[in-house]
């Protein structure tokens, strides 16, 4: 598969450190058809189960069912109004020494926290790669992580090879991802099962089934995201669900792009119009690439587990023209389908498609060849 490096159009620089918004004043849980465990009048405690193997991130009391929206599709969602008193129903004690776990007990804990990591970990694999790439452009969701919890993040992944007699840990790093390095490097002689694995900096390079067959090896070991180790050490350590998220927000048509820690199901605009400074009146907001198709209901958006981040574009960066024939597309395509045909209604078999979306970087004239892929313009 032939992978290629992307080079940024824009020059956006990221806010140097974290920004929290865990107090939002209502959360919204998505229901997805999950059967209400408590009663509506009741307190809701910090953490208590509301909807099957779903949890409040907050304490506080039920407001009702409302309709907004993950991501484009719109959904009912549970509003809790915040008390801010942070209030459990029980107090959570905290484990010192994570190793000390024995096997049957990490693997119990996982099966209370997340069934895919319980699934992946109740195996006999040899070796855990965790991943730290943020593979799209603008994103730094894991290089803050690692930067503000590297210390945590190696004591679990350590303490993880330790209960289950794993001795090849890996840490898969972009080679020009300097800050990461450097955090890692700063503290992983602490460690002496884990290793460090410099990638280049080629787009989905860290997509599990594209490491395999970069890598050449097989596909028999654990493979994590660093922030599924970072929930997975709190929940370890302290016994909490998910209660946060990280998100990105960034994009040429605000002043101060960054990377947030919020309450997970806290409503966008809310948190737009708290921290984001928005400098142009004619601009696009996508979720998660800027492939994405511009939202038309900002208004409704719930920062659920779907979202990693928000571009905010000047609106005249993304006007689409008319395709000038120039080949960058099928240069481009890791599978060799002739993009061009596609967007000028000629025969093309796109059945290969690994919606990679390159060919929608590559673009000059910005066209959304993402709707050809979907067959809006080709049936």
């Amino acid at each position: 598969m032939n992978l290629i490096t992307l080079n940024k159009e824009y020059e956006i620089l990221l806010k140097d450190t974290i920004t929290e918004y865990l107090s939002p004043n209502y959360i919204y849980i998505p229901v997805n058809n999950k059967e209400l465990l408590v009663n509506p009048k009741d307190y809701i405690y910090k953490g208590k189960e509301v909807l099957t193997n779903t949890f409040s991130p907050i304490s506080g009391k039920i407001l009702g069912i409302k309709e907004c929206y993950d991501l484009n599709i719109k959904k009912k969602f549970l509003v809790l109004e915040n008390d801010f008193k942070e209030k459990y129903e029980n107090r959570i004690s905290i484990r010192k020494n994570l190793e000390k776990l024995s096997e049957n007990e990490l693997l119990e804990a996982l099966k209370t926290f997340n069934l895919d990591l319980y699934n992946k970990f109740n195996t006999n694999y040899k070796k855990i790669i965790v991943n730290t790439i943020d593979e799209q452009l603008y994103v730094a969701n894991n290089m803050f992580i690692i930067n503000e919890y590297s210390k945590d993040l190696l004591e679990t992944l350590n303490a993880l090879g330790e209960i289950l007699n794993i001795s090849q840990l890996e840490i898969v790093v972009k080679d020009t991802d300097y800050n990461i390095i450097n955090s890692l490097n700063s503290i992983i002689g602490l460690y002496p099962n884990i290793s460090i694995k410099f990638l280049p900096d080629k787009y989905l390079i860290s997509q599990k089934e594209i490491l395999c067959d970069y890598l050449n090896i097989d596909s028999n070991f654990i493979y994590i995201d660093i922030q599924d180790l970072y929930n997975l050490y709190n929940f370890l350590k302290r016994r909490k669900k998910i209660e946060n998220k990280f998100i990105t927000i960034t994009g040429t048509a605000i002043d101060n792009p960054q990377v947030i820690k919020c309450k997970l199901n806290t409503k966008l605009d809310y948190l737009i119009k708290d921290l984001v400074a928005i400098n142009d009146n004619d601009y696009v907001l996508l979720l998660n690439s800027l492939l994405s198709e511009p939202l038309k209901n900002v208004n409704d958006i719930i920062i659920t587990q779907n979202i990693n981040s928000i571009f905010i574009m000047k609106k005249r960066s993304f006007q689409e023209k008319k395709c000038i024939l120039c080949g960058r597309c099928n240069d481009v395509c890791p599978v060799k389908i002739k993009v061009s045909n596609l967007i000028n209604n000629k025969k093309c078999n796109h059945e290969n498609c690994i919606k990679c979306g390159l060919c929608n970087y590559i673009c000059p004239s910005y066209i959304n060849i993402n709707k050809y892929l979907d067959g809006d313009n080709n049936e």
